[in-house]
């Protein structure tokens, strides 16, 4: 354990920036932990005032026996850091780190270590802590360990600050990225890692690619292999410039090949000679953009060269379609004007001579671009065309169920790329609707992607889109839209939907008497009730049908005009209504029926006498409903001798026309009703009627098509 004097020591080496010789002090933790929030937050309790006090559960802590194995190998080897942490107490420390002094840069980096063994909580005969790395550069090393208790610092070995030697590296040189997102426009926040070390042969190629967002996420790619990374809760989105910054950790000079930045929406190419030492750093700035926006920056250089002389660029890889093509981005730079530029293999090239030809490969292909200058130097670089696969699956489709005729909506459709390809407006993607195809049934055959777009393989698209409903009344309409690769034809799953075609914007195809209501309408004998707030027709079908309604109703189902006669029949209804011919015609005996039925009547006599009056206004009952269609259609009540409803008793006046009306055999096995509940069957008699019961009925009774 550290003395008081040791614990200030070592404090003050925490809080000290910069790197030392090992035999001194190190760089402070946090400046190697930075971005990482835990680690920042166990490494700010470090400085907390507490910490400098000793514990008395932590009096009997220790740290010993540590080591590194193996005591040396190559920059490809991986090394574990070891130590024993043990405690008479039995109690837990709070964290344990390993600080590793590069030589090759002259500073200590800092990193949590691990319990060996995490199900062994008996500290008192001691536990193991580990941490293995892979990559340390060929040069001399140091280390030391550093643990927390109880708010009490041990360091060993003992005094702080003192480090052992190890492990020996060698190998060829590394080459090691750095990327960090910073804000030009002021002060703030920012984020930074440590990308993935590369080693390459002097003369090889690597390549470092960032995605950068100021919304918060970072993620980086090295040798084709992607991760995220979860930002400092501190950081806030911040208007301003992203940069990547490359660091050659080698031995040798190296030159930059170049640099591109696409921002998404455009695209911005960067091309940038330099030759830098070893040690040397060089940034690219990834252009100014807005919180939200994605920045993707890439960094090409070639290892060990040490020249600075012609530089050529094949461009970056692509990846495209088979059957499409892409632009090659050759170019050159640092010679002497005029280049002369030459592309091998010729396949597929539309010219090997051009600095940018299109290629159209029909299998993956690496082509080699030589450059040579006015004065005969030649410099090359590669890139790749890779042959990729079209795919794509539905994630969901958000589509009404029904719509009226001639309406519009917004659908959206999303899919996830599930190819090889990227998808961009440019390169001719889209959505299209299919079944058939490029069909015009719903007003659009193709929607097309933002130019800001760029779906990359495992991103998702939402296609936001109108569709206008075709004049046809239907049941279902098929609505599918699959994705289309202009020139090379459609992919991927096909987003399948069908949607209902309705009149009446209340009474959508998915409800039971929408057959019914268009029928109606279909025969003339309805148009509707109003229009809703966006001008499309309504049937009002939930409204209480009334008597005057139901006298147009049934005069017009029967196929008969409105009777104008010279001196109205009832009280209430006079010449001067809309209905006033209906409510006549209902009630002329003659109109009904050519020669007496001592079983029937017209069918309506009114409501009420002295005066005689019909009530207009009143509602129509399910069992006046019954009353009116069978008299209209000429049916003779039913006494059946076996009630079918429960509610319906052979001593009610209504209960003959209700029994026909509910006997198939009275109207082609096809009743107007079958009642309204059942366990028990019930007819609900003195329920109102409403308009969607009446189209039911009525069509129905007088066998209207539907």
């Amino acid at each position: 354990m550290l003395s008081a004097n040791a614990q200030g020591s070592l404090h003050r080496e925490i809080g000290r920036a910069g790197a030392a010789d090992p035999a001194t002090r190190g760089p402070a933790p946090p400046r190697a932990a930075r971005g990482n929030p835990r680690t920042i937050g166990r490494l700010l309790a470090f400085l907390a005032p507490a910490a400098l006090g000793p514990a008395a559960s932590a009096a009997q802590a220790d740290l010993s026996s540590g080591f590194v194995s193996p005591a040396s190998g190559q920059a490809t080897t991986t090394f574990t850091y070891s130590v024993k942490y043990s405690n008479s107490s039995n109690v837990r420390p709070d964290y344990v780190w390993v600080g590793i002094w590069w030589g090759s840069r002259g500073a200590t980096y800092w990193y949590e270590m691990a319990q060996a063994t995490p199900s062994d909580t008996n500290y008192t005969d001691g536990a193991w802590y580990a941490y293995s790395i892979t990559g340390l550069d060929p040069a001399p090393h140091a280390f030391r360990f550093v643990a927390q208790v109880s708010q009490v610092l041990l360091s060993a070995p003992e005094p702080a600050g003192s480090y052992q030697s190890g492990p020996t590296v060698t190998g060829l040189p590394v080459l090691m990225g750095l990327v960090s997102v910073t804000s030009e426009d002021g002060p703030g926040p920012s984020l930074s890692f440590q990308a993935d070390k590369q080693q390459v042969e002097n003369g090889g190629y690597v390549t470092f690619t960032a995605t950068v967002s100021l919304s918060g996420a970072v993620s980086r790619s090295v040798g084709g292999v992607t991760v995220a990374y979860r930002p400092d809760p501190m950081f806030t989105p911040l208007d301003g410039t992203a940069s990547v910054v490359v660091q050659n950790g080698a031995g040798l000079a190296w030159s930059a090949g170049w640099a591109q930045t696409r921002l998404v929406g455009s695209r911005v190419a960067g091309r940038t000679a330099t030759i830098m030492p070893a040690g040397g750093i060089f940034i690219v700035r990834c252009g100014d953009f807005a919180p939200g926006d994605v920045a993707v920056c890439t960094f090409r250089c070639q290892a060990g060269t040490g020249s600075t002389g012609l530089v050529a660029s094949a461009g970056p890889d692509k990846t495209i379609a088979l059957g499409g093509s892409t632009v090659l981005q050759g170019s050159a730079w640092n010679g002497t004007t005029p280049y002369k530029y030459s592309w091998t293999p010729t396949t597929g090239l539309s010219s090997p001579t051009a600095a940018q030809p299109t290629a159209s490969p029909t299998a993956t292909t690496t082509y080699t671009l030589t450059v040579t200058d006015a004065a005969g130097l030649k410099a090359t670089d590669r890139v790749t065309v890779t042959i990729g696969v079209n795919n794509a699956a539905v994630l969901s489709t958000i589509m009404p169920a029904s719509m009226v005729r001639g309406d519009w909506q917004t659908v959206r459709v999303t899919l996830r790329n599930t190819g090889m390809t990227t998808w961009t407006a440019a390169d001719g993607y889209g959505l299209s609707s299919v079944d058939p195809a490029d069909n015009t049934t719903w007003g659009v055959n193709r929607v097309a992607l933002n130019w800001t777009d760029s779906i990359a393989p495992g991103q998702d698209k939402t296609f936001i889109f109108t569709i206008t409903a075709p004049d046809t009344v239907s049941a279902g309409v098929s609505c599918d839209w699959q994705m289309i690769h202009q020139g090379i034809g459609r992919f991927g799953a096909i987003s399948s939907q069908t949607v209902g075609v309705s009149t009446f914007a209340d009474v959508p195809t998915t409800v039971p008497h929408w057959r019914y209501v268009e029928a109606l309408y279909r025969a003339g004998i309805t148009g509707g009730c109003a229009s809703d707030d966006e001008g499309r027709p309504l049937f009002c079908a939930s409204a209480t049908l009334t008597r005057k309604e139901a006298a147009v109703f049934l005069v017009r189902a029967a196929g008969k005009t409105p009777l104008i006669k010279s001196r109205p029949t009832f009280a209430d209804v006079p010449a001067s209504v809309p209905y006033y011919g209906h409510v006549e015609r209902l009630a002329d005996l003659a109109s009904w029926y050519d020669k007496p039925n001592p079983c029937l009547t017209t069918p309506t006599k009114g409501c009420d006498i002295e005066p005689l009056r019909y009530c207009p206004d009143a509602t129509v009952t399910r069992a006046m409903l019954a009353v009116y269609l069978c008299r209209a259609r000429g049916k003779c009540p039913w006494n059946n001798p076996t009630p079918t409803f429960a509610d319906v008793a052979p001593s009610s006046p209504c209960y003959g026309f209700i029994e026909r009306l509910a006997d198939p055999t009275s109207w082609n096995n096809d009743p107007p009703t079958r009642g309204c509940a059942i366990d028990p069957v019930r007819f609900c008699p003195d329920d109102a009627a409403t308009r969607a019961t009446m189209a039911v009925a009525l069509v129905r009774a007088f066998g209207i098509p539907y």
